[in-house]
């Protein structure tokens, strides 16, 4: 009789080591003001031993013979590449003999071909944001002068495409774009997307402070347009955040709040919230 206690279940962690520090100011976006509850002044780089403690605690976590990291922001390729490349030296240092793989999140706007070149050599899937074609991306996802950013954000993923880096496209569903599913749908496949997630932009209540009213898309609009894209056939790379937990949980409420996903932030012992996220790991705490 097998007495051993079983090690507990793997968990996902998303490390963002910048924070809310982006090069973009969308105007759905619920981050960027969660710059006010840290410090003010100084960096928000993710300190080298906190990077380190993080990267060794969740290594160690994991009860798998591999371990998946998520790097977003912010947007994290403000940091550069030499600091991922730091990242890369401190998982063989702490991999104990696992497989260690790589996420990253980004806007594009900052990706070259060194980055790209990085990101090939040490296999990192990348994750686009892109909210459509041209008339529709441009609506909301704007640069700090607000300029439209869908020029940049184009030219981002065929530098992608011309070093054979692996990508899927993220695609927020707010008021504009949700009317418009097959034309969505149909650009970021043309565009070479292996996975396509939506995730609904959820409006907060009127005594929340809010960026852009009325920019959210309700969850029977979500609703409706995935059935619209659905009604193709073969997707089994689509992915409707907040949809497809409502149909295991056979309810329309997109309260991403119950999912059981977690953050770490750049410093010890502050709380990067966002939304889809709950909870707070000490893995970037010195032990």
């Amino acid at each position: 009789m097998n007495t051993q206690t079983p090690l507990p279940r793997n968990f996902h962690v998303m490390a963002k080591p910048i924070g809310p520090i982006c090069n973009l100011d969308c105007t759905y976006c619920y981050y960027l003001e969660k710059e006010k509850l840290f410090p003010k002044g100084g960096n928000f780089k993710m300190r080298p031993e906190v990077l380190e403690t993080f990267i060794r605690q969740y290594i160690d976590s994991q009860n798998t013979t591999e371990a998946t990291f998520a790097w977003q922001g912010g947007e994290p390729t403000l940091l550069g590449v030499d600091y991922f490349q730091r990242i890369i030296e401190l998982q063989r240092k702490h991999s104990g003999g696992r497989k260690i793989n790589n996420t990253l999140q980004t806007n594009g706007i900052l990706l070259d071909d060194e980055w790209c070149l990085f990101f090939k050599e040490h296999d990192f899937l990348i994750g686009l944001s892109i909210d459509g074609p041209r008339r529709l991306h441009d609506i909301y996802r704007v640069d700090k002068g607000q300029k439209p950013t869908f020029d940049r954000v184009m030219a981002g993923m065929r530098l992608l495409k011309k070093h054979k880096v692996e990508f899927n496209t993220l695609t927020v569903v707010s008021a504009s774009n949700v009317k418009h599913p097959l034309e969505v749908y149909n650009f970021l496949r043309e565009m070479g997307s292996g996975f396509i997630q939506f995730i609904p932009l959820v409006e907060r209540l009127p005594t929340e402070a809010s960026a852009a009213p009325g920019t959210g898309a309700t969850s029977l609009a979500c609703y409706k347009m995935e059935r619209s894209i659905r009604g193709l056939r073969g997707l089994p790379h689509l992915h409707i955040r907040g949809v497809d937990q409502a149909r295991r949980r056979k309810s329309l409420c997109p309260n991403v709040r119950c999912f059981p996903r977690y953050l770490v932030g750049p410093r010890p012992g502050t709380l990067p919230f966002s939304r889809g996220l709950r909870g707070r790991l000490g893995l970037g705490a010195q032990r």
